[in-house]
């Protein structure tokens, strides 16, 4: 395993994720011929590493609400933005079983801040976005 992160770009997560507390520091990055995937690797490399698409491709209308605390922890303001176009990247975290269908998190999008390099991941509460959303049709983890 390489001492060095991989290229991509390193946001810090002052809360660390849900279920990985401990780890605050990710690297995004892009991989040729998988656009729109997108990597957030602990920038650890024993830590955890997630797959995720933008909210966008799987819902053009995404509407994300910042509450007062994801607002402060990002360096955003608060309040309710649609994703495409907006200041920040927000990414929907991909589930891989085998022999299933793939699908994504759009329940508890991770929002990134490039101006800032800092990330969380941000509850969508009372928004009626799923937690398991189907990404393809057709589509199998295998």
């Amino acid at each position: 395993m390489p001492d060095s992160p991989p290229p991509g770009e390193l946001f810090h997560f002052p809360s660390g994720l849900p279920g990985f507390e401990q780890h605050h520091d990710f690297i995004l990055s892009r991989r040729a011929g998988l656009d729109p995937l997108v990597f957030l690797d602990s920038r650890h490399g024993q830590g955890p590493g997630f797959i995720a698409v933008p909210v966008e491709v799987l819902d053009p209308h995404y509407l994300l609400r910042l509450d007062e605390a994801a607002a402060a922890e990002l360096l955003l303001s608060p309040g309710a933005y649609t994703a495409a176009g907006s200041r920040f990247l927000a990414f929907a975290l991909l589930t891989c079983i085998p022999n299933e269908p793939p699908t994504a998190n759009l329940f508890a999008p991770v929002v990134l801040n490039p101006a800032s390099g800092t990330g969380a991941q941000v509850l969508q509460l009372d928004s009626g976005y799923p937690v398991v959303h189907p990404v393809r049709e057709g589509a199998s983890c295998s």
